[in-house]
């Protein structure tokens, strides 16, 4: 605002002089009293009052961008895939099942997960809201293994591959995709998960359909 009171004063103040000169004014005031010169300065006048008005909007537009980065880091999100479960169902099956876990402090939605254990490529519709801390469990994962699979299941550990893609929106309302890859160790004593990067299991019908659907959602 002062800015524009300054420019506005000294075009009046350059129209005033340049209208009622002084008797002794100097020999240059008469190049500069005509009136294509009034408007030479009225217009380089407006052209700094544009350019600091242009310099103001971009200050404020990064000003803003910045408040909105601040915003989303503070309200970043992410889940955790853990509780496996691993329990024989038939002679040459196991079921298997996992908790997607809502790690942070704000409440996020699971859309829907695709899940490739071994041979087994499955993609699932959940839209399950997730309080802060709440896990929702996947189960129903029946996974055919070798004869060979099933008796290191018994005598030792058996070891499978796996890619789990979770896709949720989370509280801003935002669509975000999650992967993990890795190891399932399992063995009549126990389970566990071991995180590895596996690139081919980032194949197949459904893991193509998982990524069209969070590129529409973005």
């Amino acid at each position: 605002m002062r800015v524009y009171i300054a420019v506005f004063a000294l075009c009046f103040i350059a129209a005033v002089i340049i209208s009622n000169p002084y008797p002794t004014a100097p020999d240059w005031y008469a190049a500069i009293k005509r009136p294509e010169w009034l408007t030479v300065i009225v217009a380089v006048l407006a052209l700094f009052v544009i350019a600091w008005q242009s310099w103001e909007t971009r200050k404020a537009a990064q000003a803003t961008r910045d408040g909105i980065n601040l915003q989303e880091a503070n309200f970043q999100q992410w889940v955790d895939v853990r509780n496996w479960q691993v329990t024989p169902s038939k002679q040459d099956e196991f079921e298997m099942a996992f908790d997607v876990v809502n790690s942070t402090d704000w409440p996020l939605t699971a859309l829907h997960t695709y899940i490739r254990i071994g041979h087994l490529e499955s993609f699932r519709r959940h839209d399950v809201l997730l309080a802060p801390k709440e896990a929702y469990t996947i189960k129903g994962l029946y996974v055919a293994v070798s004869a060979e699979l099933h008796m290191q299941y018994i005598s030792s550990s058996a070891m499978l591959p796996a890619l789990i893609v979770v896709t949720y929106k989370n509280c801003l309302q935002r669509i975000a995709t999650q992967e993990r890859t890795g190891l399932i160790h399992f063995s009549a004593t126990g389970v566990g998960f071991q995180l590895e990067d596996l690139p081919n299991m980032r194949v197949g019908r459904w893991y193509k359909l998982a990524k069209k659907v969070k590129q529409e959602a973005d």
